[in-house]
């Protein structure tokens, strides 16, 4: 079979298994009380909406896996499957966040020596591959705070599986680009799993959450995808072209999650506080505090996002060099979440005064 038919029907057939899964795992949810009560509403939210995403990437992954089973693409499952099992047992039994996160350490770490770490700049600062001692506690950072990453971003309907739409699309785009199929096969299916569950989330009249498990889930398959692309070990080293920056790439697509991580950790450790203490001060807080509903917010965030990848794309394409690209990133970053924090804060504070 013609390799594009195949990987359309498989695309298909996560989009089908996550939409008739959905309902099953609202119900599921909601039998086994894995439900959140929000004060916007006057009934429980089930949690469990990272079954359907889940079931929706796994079975035709599996079945591709099955026909081609010699590929990259195997090794990096259990990654994503324990962290789905983690999110999942977090969202039944409330794991304090500390052992949640010394959890993620280890199998992160576990991942990062067995399968894929960040060990390859592909030139940036003159810099190639580097050594294990560096790389590894470089993959733990990276790895666990892109998990987290995603994780805080759950705040706002749509938000998350939006996010991870557009992402995997992106990444998706790169994987063809550098002549990676497999990979970007693998990205399409997370995105169309992702669909139904969005179209739930954000407008269906049986709400339902992804849950911890599912933005555990999606920050596992977007950090395996980043120390993919930055891995000595990974066929698509070779691929990437000398003059793109692949560094600035991945952080450009992860860029405000990121940037705002940092943001709210700094200003929680300034204050004196764990910076694992949950709070209101995230951008989407600020949108949602100004009166942005949640699809405005979510839609204002992901475009912005979207919006310093083209800047890098840009960049790129006018022969930036591999410094200049990164430079970029992180000023777009720096201007889109701190810059955009000051003006959120300044507008709700004059709003209040009025």
């Amino acid at each position: 079979m013609n390799l594009i038919v195949f990987a359309i029907l498989l695309i298909i057939l996560a989009f089908i298994c996550s939409l008739l899964v959905c309902p099953w795992a609202y119900h599921f949810a909601l039998k086994k009380q894995v439900v959140v009560n929000e004060k916007n509403y006057n009934y429980p939210i089930p949690l469990l909406g990272s079954i359907a995403v889940a079931i929706g990437i796994m079975v035709p992954t599996l079945i591709y896996l099955v026909i081609e089973p010699h590929t990259p693409l195997i090794g990096i499952l259990p990654y994503i499957v324990i962290m789905l099992i983690l999110g999942i047992t977090d969202d039944v039994k409330n794991l304090s966040p500390i052992l949640r996160f010394c959890i993620e350490l280890l199998v992160v770490g576990i991942y990062a020596l067995v399968q894929y770490k960040i060990d390859n700049f592909h030139g940036l600062w003159h810099i190639d591959v580097i050594p294990i001692w560096i790389s590894v506690p470089l993959s733990l950072i990276a790895g666990v705070g892109i998990i987290n990453s995603i994780n805080l971003i759950d705040g706002v309907d749509g938000y998350s599986s939006g996010f991870g739409i557009i992402t995997c699309l992106i990444f998706g785009l790169l994987f063809i680009y550098c002549e990676e199929k497999v990979f970007a096969i693998f990205q399409f299916i997370v995105a169309s799993s992702l669909l139904p569950f969005y179209f739930y989330n954000v407008m269906g009249k049986k709400k339902i959450y992804i849950g911890d498990g599912g933005t555990l889930m999606l920050g596992a398959i977007m950090s395996s995808s980043v120390f993919y692309l930055l891995s000595s070990a990974s066929p698509c080293a070779s691929n990437i072209p000398q003059d793109m920056n692949i560094i600035a790439f991945c952080l450009a697509v992860l860029c405000i999650p990121i940037f705002d991580t940092l943001r709210v950790m700094f200003s929680r450790i300034y204050r004196g506080q764990s910076p694992f203490e949950g709070d209101t001060t995230h951008l989407h807080h600020l949108f949602l505090n100004r009166g942005y509903s949640h699809i405005q917010t979510s839609f204002s965030l992901i475009t912005l996002n979207t919006l310093i990848v083209g800047i890098w794309w840009i960049s790129y394409i006018l022969g930036a060099s591999l410094d200049l690209q990164l430079y970029i990133v992180i000023a777009a970053g720096l201007l889109f979440t701190f810059g955009l924090s000051m003006l959120l804060r300044y507008m709700i504070c004059k709003y209040k005064n009025k």
